[in-house]
């Protein structure tokens, strides 16, 4: 039998000239809700690498590092894994701390195991920092009750798209369509049509609530509610787009409407706020 030490949150950073790499959970959107230790680790970073779904106002909060973004699908090109790696292998063997700053939970569909595995195998010295994935952040970002005395007793987060690169096993829509609880799918908006069908076929109620949540936290936040027949024309009408989270279950009937929802006094607004150069 093994044990394992809790890492101390105040743990001081590593030794002047000892490389580490560190993958950060940035939250589901708000840069209010990274964690204290990510927060600790952006400070210490000497290179952050972030994906473009990351909010870039947590980027501040590393004063003294350099940033990389890692590129945007629909916009610009994204590096492939095997260049992350590389970048990541030398910054640390450089004696560098280096954090790659994931959206939400880099746990959670976020394929840290792809990273970290390898470059363990390597050597590489690694911390996961985990964060509020958007899944469990529409629970209060959209006042859905995940879980629910009276008709969720689990929850399961499941992916709209399974892997095309790994032998992954096909999800079992029987199973999820009996599952006693509420589904959280998370990259489904393109797939929408494909997962509602296989979900009504295997037997789960058509008119079963869901709830389709934009950019959660964010405030360009919104919110859809629908039934799973209609949810994927639902979501070509509203022209929603990723990143989005669904909703799949009773519990959905138990959120309140959204004019009820608390705001912030500037949620959905455009600031701009100038500032001189020298101050970016």
């Amino acid at each position: 039998m093994t044990s394992a030490t809790p890492q101390n949150s105040d743990n001081a950073p590593p030794a002047r000239g000892t490389g580490m790499l560190y993958l950060v959970g940035a939250g589901p959107g708000d840069p209010g809700l990274i964690t204290l230790r990510g927060f600790r680790c952006l400070q210490r970073a000497d290179l952050v690498l972030y994906d473009y779904l990351v909010n870039p106002a947590l980027l501040r909060y590393a004063t003294k590092a350099e940033k990389i973004a890692l590129g945007h699908h629909s916009v610009s090109r994204c590096m492939s894994q095997d260049e992350i790696n590389a970048i990541i292998r030398r910054a640390v063997r450089e004696g560098k701390v280096v954090v790659r700053l994931k959206s939400g939970d880099p746990s959670v569909f976020g394929k840290s195991a792809d990273e970290a595995v390898l470059l363990r195998r390597e050597g590489i010295p690694i911390e996961i920092v985990p964060g509020i994935t958007a899944g469990f952040a529409v629970a209060a970002f959209a006042g859905i009750p995940l879980t629910h005395a009276e008709c969720a007793s689990a929850v399961a987060l499941v992916a709209g798209q399974q892997s095309t690169t790994h032998e992954v096993r096909p999800l079992d829509y029987r199973v999820l369509a009996q599952f006693p609880g509420t589904l959280v799918v998370y990259m489904g908006v393109r797939s929408a049509e494909t997962w509602s069908r296989a979900l009504i076929e295997a037997g789960r109620a058509p008119t079963t609530p869901v709830a389709v949540i934009h950019r959660c936290s964010w405030p360009t936040q919104s919110i859809v509610r629908t039934t799973l027949a209609e949810v994927a024309e639902r979501i070509r009408a509203e022209k929603i787009r990723p990143p989005a989270v669904v909703v799949i279950g009773e519990a959905v009937a138990h959120m309140p409407d959204a004019a009820t929802l608390p705001r912030r006094p500037l949620f959905g607004r455009t600031i701009l706020v100038t500032r001189p150069a020298h101050q970016n």
